[in-house]
């Protein structure tokens, strides 16, 4: 059998931090203490949708936003940009049988998601392209052959990609509440270039 070398051409760059957050007591039950309402039929979430802004999550969001320079800046080496920053963020509480259901983020451009307990529901993203114009069957999946991939939620942990990419979490089967931390991000500075006339200045 002949051997190929594979090339991760277009990514999709999905990121899991490589630590996980010290989140105290304190943390942890004055978000669980946010007043929730509904927004949809699976999942509940914070009123206030920019619970990181609050000082008593000073800490997160400091943690959160080195991460954020790291992925965006190191990771993904984009230039020309003073700054990434987060805009809103808000806590989501999905019940046992519920799910929180595919979704994107617009008007964003760095989404990111951390969960406060380990259970047994996957972090599943979706590609948006389709490389062949038949469904084939494949005797083991992989990055490079599959629609969606699977990451197990694990325990303040941070996961953060394009806000364009469809995702969603697995149903609630455990008996009590899930609730995990969400935001999108902002830029400030020049994207595009002038020689092909898309230059903008974001303020």
């Amino acid at each position: 059998m002949k051997t190929l070398i594979s090339v991760p051409l277009f990514s999709i760059p999905v990121c899991i931090s490589n630590e996980v957050y010290n989140m105290s007591s304190v943390e942890l039950n004055f978000i669980k203490n946010l007043k929730g309402s509904d927004h949809n039929e699976s999942n509940t979430v914070t009123e206030n949708q920019y619970i990181l802004e609050l000082p008593e999550l000073n800490n997160l969001k400091k943690w959160i936003q080195e991460y954020i320079n790291t992925y965006f800046f190191e990771f993904l080496k984009i230039k020309d940009i003073d700054e990434i920053y987060i805009t809103q963020s808000w806590s989501n509480i999905t019940k046992k049988g519920k799910n929180h259901y595919r979704h994107n983020h617009p008007n964003s451009v760095v989404s990111g998601v951390m969960h406060f307990e380990d259970d047994d529901a996957s972090l599943n993203f979706y590609s948006n392209n389709k490389y062949f114009p038949f469904e084939f069957n494949y005797k083991e999946y992989d990055p490079f052959n599959s629609e969606r991939w699977s990451w197990p939620t694990k325990k303040y942990k941070l996961f953060l990609f394009p806000s364009t990419i469809n995702h969603d979490v697995d149903t609630q089967e455990i008996n009590r509440d899930r609730i995990s931390l969400s935001f999108n991000t902002w830029v400030r500075g020049s994207v595009g270039n002038e020689s092909s006339s898309t230059s903008l200045i974001i303020k």
